[in-house]
Formats: C-alpha cells, sequence, structure tokens
C-alpha cells in the first residue's frame, strides 16, 4: 500500500469550493491530500454553523473494457473532510485500507475503504463529533445521475484538509464534483476574513488622506511643487489598491471562487503602489521639494530604472506565489524573485539613507534649522519603519512558520497588516513635512555656493530636468540677484550656479 503525496499541504484553497474536473483518482491503495479549508465555527464569529456540503460528485470509468455501469458496486473511491492536525492520528500508512476482516472486528464499515483509526479516548466518539465528513463517489453511466449530496457541521475551528482515497483495485478512473465549505460569514477562507475588514479601514483612511491633501494643494496652489502632486499621486495609488482589494474578496465571500476579474489589475497595483512609495521615499530623502531644485537627468534615470525593476519583481512574486501550492516557496521563486527583490531592497535603503545624510550635513553646514529639523525627523521615522518592518519579518519567519497551524489566524498581521502600516506612517509623516502652507516659499530655494553657505535661488532661470514650472512678476528678485552676482564677481567669489526655476525649492549641489 502506498500513500500518495501526503507530504503535499497547500497554504490555502484557491477558494472554499474546491472543483473536480474528471481529475485522475489515486492509485489503488493509496490517498492524496487535495486542498486545505480554513474554517471558523459560529462560536468564534457567531450566525450559522459553518458548512462542508459534497455535490454533484461522481466516477467516470476511462477504460473501455469496463464501462462505468459495471462498476456501480464499486465503495473504494471516498472524500474525506478533517482536521489537519488528526490527519496523522486517524490514518495510518502501514493499515490504511479495510479489509473483510477489519470489517468483521468494527473497524470498518466496508471493505476495500479508508480506515480512521479513532483508538484512546477517541474510540467511542462517532465520526461527526470528531470534525470527519466522508463521502463515498460511486459510478455511474451518465453525468446527470449523480449520487445524492451531501451537507454536515463543523462545529470546531481549524484548518482542514480535503483527502481523496482510493482503497479498491480499479483506478483507471477520474471524478467530476464540487466541495464546498462555507463559514457563518459567507465562503471567504477563515484566514482571509480580516483582510476583508482591513482592506474596508484603509480605503476610509485613504479617501480622508486624499480629501486633505487635495484640499491643502488647493489653498496653497500657488507655491506647490512637483513633489506635492507625486504624493498625491501616491495616496490614489494606495486607495486604488485597497478598494480593488476589498471588492476582490467581497466577491470571493458571496461566491466562493476566486476568479481572475481582479486579479492581474490588483497585481499591477499592488506593484506600482509599492514602487511609486520607494521612489516616494528615496525623493524626500535626496530633498527634492525642500532642499533641492532639480535632480540631475543621472538621477532621475536611476529612479525611472529602481522603479521599473520593483514593479516587475513583484508582479513575477505575485504571479508564481499565486499559482504556487506547496507550504515552502518554490526554487524559482526564490532565486528569481526574492533574492533579487532581498539585493533590491538593501540598495535601495541604502541609497535612501546616503541621500538623507548628505542633505543633514549640507543643510547642518549652511546653518538652516528649519530645514535640518525636517531632515533629521525625517531619518528617524524611516530609521523606525525600517525597524518595524525587519521585525515582522523575523516574526514571520521565527514563530509562524515555525507553527503555521498555531498562528493561522494571526499570520495577516505580518503578511498584510505591517506592511500597510509602515507604509501609512511614512506617507504621512512625508505629508506632514512637505504640507504646503504659508511657509512654503520661506522654507524652499537654498542653493550652495562654493564657500558652503545658502543663498536663495533666482527665479528665471531654466532648470534641466524636474523643476517645477516659473513664478511670475518676480523683477524685483531678478534685481537682487543680479547684484548680488556682480557683487561676488567684484569679490572674487565663487558665483552660485542657479539650476532651475521653481516655486519654493531649494538646490542642494
Amino acid at each position: 500500500m502506498r500513500c500518495a503525496s501526503v507530504a503535499l499541504l497547500v497554504v490555502t484553497a484557491w477558494a472554499q469550493i474546491y472543483r473536480f474536473e474528471e481529475e485522475t483518482v489515486p492509485e489503488s491503495k493509496s490517498l492524496v491530500m487535495k486542498t486545505v479549508f480554513f474554517v471558523i465555527s459560529k462560536n468564534d464569529t457567531g450566525g450559522n454553523e459553518s458548512k462542508v456540503t459534497f455535490t454533484q460528485l461522481f466516477a467516470n470509468s476511462t477504460s473501455q473494457s469496463r464501462p462505468a455501469f459495471t462498476l456501480r458496486e464499486y465503495v473504494g473511491i471516498q472524500l474525506h473532510l478533517m482536521r489537519y492536525e488528526d490527519f496523522g492520528k486517524f490514518v495510518k500508512a502501514d493499515k490504511m485500507c479495510s479489509t473483510a476482516d477489519d470489517v468483521a472486528k468494527g473497524y470498518a464499515e466496508k471493505e476495500d475503504q479508508l480506515i480512521l483509526h479513532t483508538g484512546g479516548k477517541d474510540k467511542n466518539k462517532k465520526l461527526d463529533d470528531l470534525q470527519v465528513s466522508s463521502y463515498e463517489v460511486r459510478f455511474y453511466g451518465l453525468r446527470e445521475h449523480g449520487h445524492a449530496d451531501l451537507e454536515k457541521n463543523i462545529t470546531r475551528t481549524g484548518v482542514y484538509v480535503l483527502v481523496l482515497s482510493n482503497c479498491g483495485t480499479y483506478d483507471k478512473a477520474t471524478i467530476s464534483g464540487n466541495v464546498y465549505v462555507k463559514n457563518p460569514y459567507g465562503y471567504l477562507p477563515g484566514d482571509e476574513i480580516a483582510k476583508l475588514r482591513l482592506f474596508k479601514i484603509s480605503s476610509v483612511v485613504y479617501v480622508v488622506l486624499l480629501a486633505v491633501w487635495l484640499l491643502l494643494c488647493l489653498r496653497w496652489y500657488s507655491v506647490l511643487s512637483r513633489f506635492h502632486v507625486y504624493i498625491l499621486a501616491v495616496i490614489a495609488l494606495g486607495l486604488a489598491e485597497c478598494i480593488v482589494c476589498y471588492m476582490s474578496l467581497s466577491q470571493w465571500n458571496s461566491t466562493g471562487l476566486k476568479t481572475h476579474q481582479f486579479f492581474r489589475p490588483l497585481v499591477l497595483l499592488s506593484a506600482t503602489r509599492t514602487s511609486s512609495s520607494y521612489v516616494m521615499v528615496l525623493l524626500a530623502s535626496l530633498g527634492w521639494g525642500m532642499s533641492r531644485q532639480e535632480l540631475n537627468t543621472s538621477t532621475v534615470w536611476k529612479m525611472s530604472l529602481l522603479a521599473v525593476i520593483y514593479t516587475a519583481l513583484n508582479c513575477i512574486r505575485e504571479i508564481m506565489g499565486s499559482s504556487s501550492q506547496s507550504l515552502a516557496p518554490s526554487q524559482n521563486l526564490v532565486l528569481f524573485c526574492f533574492v533579487p527583490l532581498s539585493l533590491l531592497h538593501g540598495a535601495t535603503f541604502y541609497w535612501i539613507f546616503s541621500a538623507l545624510s548628505c542633505v543633514i550635513e549640507e543643510l547642518r553646514s549652511m546653518g538652516q534649522t528649519e530645514q535640518l529639523s525636517i531632515f533629521q525627523q525625517l531619518w528617524r521615522v524611516l530609521l523606525c519603519a525600517v525597524g518595524f518592518a525587519l521585525l515582522s519579518v523575523l516574526v514571520q519567519v521565527f514563530v509562524f512558520s515555525q507553527d503555521a497551524l498555531a498562528y493561522w489566524r494571526q499570520q495577516w498581521l505580518v503578511t498584510d497588516l505591517a506592511p500597510h502600516l509602515v507604509f501609512s506612517f511614512v506617507l504621512v509623516v512625508i505629508m506632514l513635512l512637505w504640507a504646503p502652507s504659508e511657509d512654503t516659499p520661506r522654507n524652499q530655494f537654498m542653493q550652495i555656493d562654493g564657500t558652503g553657505k545658502g543663498d536663495k535661488v533666482a527665479p528665471g532661470a531654466d532648470g534641466s530636468i524636474w523643476t517645477d514650472e516659473a513664478m511670475e512678476g518676480d523683477d524685483d528678485d531678478s534685481s537682487f540677484w543680479a547684484s548680488s552676482k556682480q557683487n561676488a564677481e567684484a569679490d572674487h567669489r565663487p558665483v552660485p550656479e542657479v539650476l532651475g526655476h521653481r516655486r519654493g525649492n531649494y538646490a542642494l549641489e
């Protein structure tokens, strides 16, 4: 006797509905674990009982020598739903299928069926009390002549495994039909229901952030920089991602099927939001919109390449991860996604903190205390965010992955909640530090000259790339800069080069 594919354990079902579409039955005297369901009983959520339904199930012969109608008495093919933690206790590889002697001793009801070893304290308990639901899949000549449906209550919260066994002597057959598992709130798996509430609340939060930022931008339109517009785009991407996630989970909960209708846009939105978030932090660390008037061409190309690579790798990771059914990530997923992403994260963080250190040192040497305070706050915030992100990764690796069955209901805290908290926290802080106001012109446009001292930038000069449009009506300032230049030349001092014409920015070069 063989126990085929017992080691297979999927992380989650594509839905709480498992469809058999002419799937080949296991070899004779063997079984296979098909999928797992995450169930929450009404004792934990209230409402109706969780249920499992076996419906429209039948087997069909693939051998012309033995048509299906000749196998109507075959009872070896069975489906079993049981708690995953009980699988090792109830199923023994050395004594898996029943014989006539086992039936006589009361170990099984019929010959050639799976034996469930319910000894010890479970010896006298019924299978229903042990949260085991079994169903015989019978042969029929026509698809419309299916076996009677079976529905049973599930009264205990846990991870349940669906097992397909064939303890008979015939295995040239396929199985078709459906197995439904429905929780009190709907078809959404128990490990996903918390995400439904998370994205609902997150959508409301992003709507508020978007409305506040729009009002600020409209109120102080005359002093806006392009970085303010970029922040607006990042907020909009976060809102769109949360809305699509919520719609996808809602449909899954009501229909029981996780379709591809929302999958592609969700993958693209998630990857784009992630890459744009890193670029936003990098732009802030470079001082764009606060202490830097422009970004040179090479820097812009580097950030564009970074965003493209981030987006591509995150899309590949999501697609490959969704198609994988193993508990551990595949070797290809680790090699082509996790390793490059980890290296990219390290390079990006190094770039961010290096740029932020340079800006802080330059502002300190210039004695610009207001701007210095802003970037020092950003440094502390980013340090806390990175520390929290690393802590969540360590918790996931050394706590949740060590005992997935014990913490499956809390796993969303590190896989979904923690990343969104970090992103929202950094976003809100950057919004506060870069918020447009009446002080915006005073806090921007600093140009560093050769002596290390900062002077206000001259409006009217034309920058090379990523600079804001010129303000009109600054004749007085132009006269001031003309006279400043003449004085500087008279004193034989280096003349600060004007790199761009903007409202309210500094240039640190």
